[in-house]
Parts: structure tokens; sequence; C-alpha cells
């Protein structure tokens, strides 16, 4: 596996950078290359410490930046790319609300709650795409890399988190009414907020 890295990233048989060299690679994470995870992050570690080359990374998931702390002390530097805010939602909406119309600003934030912050979802109303985004997201970046068994049972509980967004919700019950433990629920959500598809709120 490491041979075909350094094929791949190096030119394909030479080991010595020279001139600085820069390497991209984005999350196209599937079954086989979460099994080949650790040794795809360890060689990058090397790669990076033993030759003269910069590596960024891209993910949409927040436990992969975490797994890689630990190979990666001193050398990354992480940067989160998070939903539109309000402002960004009405220049990408091409709103521009003037003084004298104050008021709409407060429909426009009524529509900004609803739809959320995903710059696709904003452009197109395209209620297909937060589907398939979710679906994904669960499948490739929990499902695949957590080893979740019960597929229907996760999905089932994003699900009835969504329908109760915005309100106080009892992890014993819901564990109550999905026919799981408590500790399953838990694991669950902390999945959810690692793959920032729910924000939580202590109570």
């Amino acid at each position: 596996m490491a041979r075909l890295l350094a094929d791949f990233l190096l030119g394909f048989g030479h080991p010595v950078v020279a001139e600085p060299y820069v390497a991209t690679c984005n999350d196209g994470y599937n079954e086989i290359a979460w099994k080949l995870y650790d040794q795809i992050v360890s060689f990058c570690t090397n790669l990076y410490d033993h030759e003269n080359v910069k590596i960024f990374a891209t993910s949409s998931s927040a436990s992969i930046l975490q797994d890689t702390r630990g190979f990666l002390t001193g050398r990354s530097r992480g940067l989160e790319m998070l939903p539109l805010d309000f402002e960004e939602f009405l220049a990408f909406r091409g709103l521009k609300v003037s003084l004298a119309e104050g008021y709409m600003l407060e429909a426009h934030f009524e529509t900004f709650m609803q739809m959320g912050g995903l710059p696709e979802y904003v452009l197109t109303d395209d209620v297909s795409y937060l589907d398939n985004l979710i679906d994904s997201i669960i499948y490739k970046d929990i499902v695949v890399r957590y080893g979740v068994q019960d597929v229907t049972g996760i999905k089932d509980f994003f699900r009835l988190l969504m329908e109760r967004a915005g309100k106080q919700i009892s992890l014993n019950k819901v564990a109550r009414i999905l026919g799981v433990s408590p500790d399953t629920i838990r694991r669950y959500l902390h999945y959810f907020r690692q793959t920032f598809l729910v924000y939580a709120i202590e109570r």
C-alpha cells in the first residue's frame, strides 16, 4: 500500500522530491479506503517528515480530523468550513436589503432558518440534494467508518431527531421508542455531531 501511494504521490518511483511539492487529497472514502485508513495516514506523516512535500487533505467528517491528530501532532493546521451564516445566505440568494426595507430581514431570516446554510441547497432549492447528502454522510462517514450494523436503526434515529429539531429530547425515551439501549443512542448522537449532521445544546 505504501508503495502504491509513493508511486502516485512522488512521481511513479522517484523517492526524493528536490523541489517543493504539493499533494492534495479529498475525502473520497469508501469501505476499502477505511480499511487502509491508518496506513494512508501513517504514510502521509512519513511523507511530510522526510520529503519536501506539503499535503492538503480535505474531509467532510470531523472524526477524521480528530483521528489524525495522533499521527500529525505538531504538523497540521485544521480549518473548519462552516455552513453559510445569515449575511452569506443573503449574498448567495442575491438579496440586498436597504435600511428602508429593514422589515424584510425578518422574513429572509425565517427562510434562512428553514433552509439552513448549505451553499448548494441555498442556490438550487433541490431537496434531493439534501437527501443524497445525508444518505452519503450516514453511510460513508458513519456506517462504514464505525462499523454500524443497524443501518435502519441509525437512520430512524436521525429522522426522529429531525422531527424534533429545536426541541428538548430525552435520550432514554428515544432509546425506548426505537427499542435500543441508551448507550447506543448516545453513540449514534456522537457520530451525528462528529459529522456535523446535528448540533446539540446540553442542558
